[in-house]
């Protein structure tokens, strides 16, 4: 999460297209922003994945279904339609001439535009909160073989792909399916947030999900972790060549098409992203995997800091961006000042409440108006 906090920081400083933009750019930010792309948001869905196995190992279907209304669309459709996607709405229109005026005229304008059939799914310009609508209804549309694959024959099939994995190399084979969605639907699909996405992120998501199941996909996630690190080191040195000094961006990213090297691009991508995010995972399992009061802190926190945090970032950075500053000293108070922010609206509003508990997706706790000691076990 704060990964993801420090990627949208950046986001004013690259080259690629957002909803503010600083008048001066960054070399350095858009190899940042370059990097995390490649397997920032898969490892989100595998990780929710992963999250679902535990869920429904305790929870029937209906329960399990319940929970991701309460803890998904609830804050989607509440505190995101009303109050927090308004703002980026304004901005992305305004930087981009579909709107002039201020705030306050533009309300009406907003949920004139917002409210009619959409094509994907029926969902409104959700800014970052479009990760909280797709992953329901992936969880949605993935019930049937998550069930499927709790029974009998489905651990089975999970207990044979566990032994695939444990062979020499075997835990590659997870990027077989990532790179079939990638060359099968994304010169179909371009645009970010249509079908070949949606077919992405359901298969880091399925991984994700398969993963707790087996103790040997953990072994040889973390037998070949500097295997990863290295494939992935070589694998993103070589997407950047080819990309960017090589100039297949326009051709391979905006106006991509079936052909040879395209489709050696999409697979060589997708054994980046499963590199890096298998490297991920082992060093998570070997450095992080322990608890204390900080992290259940943070744990609880992260749903309300995700749905919060672009717009605090947008309010802050709107300012910010036209101060005669540096790019690195911006990048600092914006991402110092919306931090504070973000976690001094957490622990006064949303925590404390059991109201905003509810509309910001938290569980309800007997003890959540009390402030917590942050200190080890």
């Amino acid at each position: 999460m704060l990964i993801i906090f420090f990627f949208h920081n950046a986001k004013f400083f690259d080259f690629m297209d957002w909803h503010l933009k600083n008048p001066d750019r960054s070399v350095g930010f858009q190899a940042l922003v370059g990097f995390l792309s490649q397997w920032l948001m898969p490892i989100f869905f595998l990780l929710s994945g992963a999250g679902s196995w535990f869920a429904l190992g305790s929870r029937n279907s209906g329960q399990y279904l319940l929970d991701r209304i309460k803890r998904l669309l609830v804050p989607y459709y509440l505190i995101g339609f009303f109050i927090l996607i308004p703002p980026q709405y304004y901005w992305e229109q305004v930087t981009h001439g579909r709107f002039s005026g201020d705030f306050f005229q533009f309300i009406p304008h907003y949920f004139y535009t917002q409210v009619g059939f959409r094509p994907f799914f029926l969902a409104y310009w959700s800014g970052h909160l479009w990760f909280l609508h797709y992953l329901f209804i992936i969880s949605l549309v993935c019930l049937p073989l998550l069930i499927y694959l709790k029974n009998e024959t489905g651990r089975n099939l999970i207990a044979r792909l566990g032994g695939l994995s444990h062979r020499r190399g075997g835990i590659f084979l997870f990027a077989v399916p990532i790179a079939i969605a990638q060359m099968a639907l994304r010169a179909a699909f371009p645009h970010y947030l249509g079908w070949a996405d949606f077919a992405y992120w359901l298969t880091f998501f399925l991984i994700g999900y398969m993963l707790p199941a087996d103790e040997r996909f953990t072994q040889a996630i973390k037998r070949n972790s500097w295997v990863n690190l290295i494939i992935g080191l070589v694998a993103t040195e070589l997407l950047f060549y080819l990309v960017f000094r090589r100039g297949y961006f326009d051709a391979w990213e905006r106006h991509p098409s079936y052909t040879v090297g395209y489709l050696g691009y999409q697979a060589l991508r997708s054994l980046n992203t499963w590199c890096w995010i298998a490297f991920l995972l082992a060093m998570g399992t070997r450095f992080l995997n322990f608890n204390n009061k900080v992290l259940a802190y943070c744990n609880e926190a992260v749903l309300p800091f995700y749905i919060l945090h672009q717009t605090m970032i947008l309010v802050i950075g709107f300012f910010v961006i036209q101060w005669s500053l540096g790019i690195m000293v911006k990048y600092v108070i914006i991402s110092s000042t919306s931090l504070a922010s973000i976690m001094a609206i957490y622990q006064l509003l949303i925590r404390r409440f059991s109201v905003t508990r509810f509309l910001f997706g938290m569980k309800a706790g007997k003890r959540f108006a009390q402030v917590p000691v942050l200190e080890a076990d």
